[in-house]
């Protein structure tokens, strides 16, 4: 294996662990939302179990606001995320451009892995929209990757 191929083999591992860490936090962050709503609905119901029970009109509004902010703070995560990880796919963009043009082993690799039934479709048709939205790899230039060699 070439420097070349080892470095690729490195930067793909570190792109993988962050890319991780970002699915971990975020999941974390939209669990805590759902809980805070949880929450907040359950003392809706608990006022209206108390000694000075809300209107139904009051429980309703009190329902809805409630709902309209899980609903908003779910699309403000969802957009911090995506936000992210665009950030993370542009900065790996750049560090995997210093290679060439030419198909990294490392992809090569995951090829034959997805080929010997070791990762799923769903695996393998992520793997190859990061490589090929990230201009790692061009599409012609997998298709025709098994004339190259």
């Amino acid at each position: 294996m070439s420097d070349s191929d080892e470095q690729y083999l490195q930067l793909k591992e570190i792109y993988d662990e962050q890319r991780w860490n970002l699915e971990k936090e975020f999941e974390e962050k939209f669990q805590e939302s759902r809980k805070y709503f949880d929450e907040q609905k359950q003392a809706i119901h608990d006022k209206n179990e108390s000694d000075s029970p809300l209107t139904p009109e009051q429980t309703d509004q009190m329902l809805k606001d409630i709902f309209f902010e899980f609903i908003e703070r779910q699309e403000e995560i969802k957009i911090e995320y995506t936000s992210r990880v665009d950030a993370l796919n542009a900065m790996f963009k750049i560090k995997f451009e210093q290679f060439g043009n030419e198909m990294p082993l490392w992809v090569e690799k995951v090829m034959e892995l997805w080929q010997k039934g070791k990762i799923s479709d769903v695996e393998f048709v992520n793997f190859l929209s990061f490589v090929i939205n990230n201009d790692i790899i061009k599409l012609e230039q997998w298709i025709f990757s098994e004339y190259n060699h």
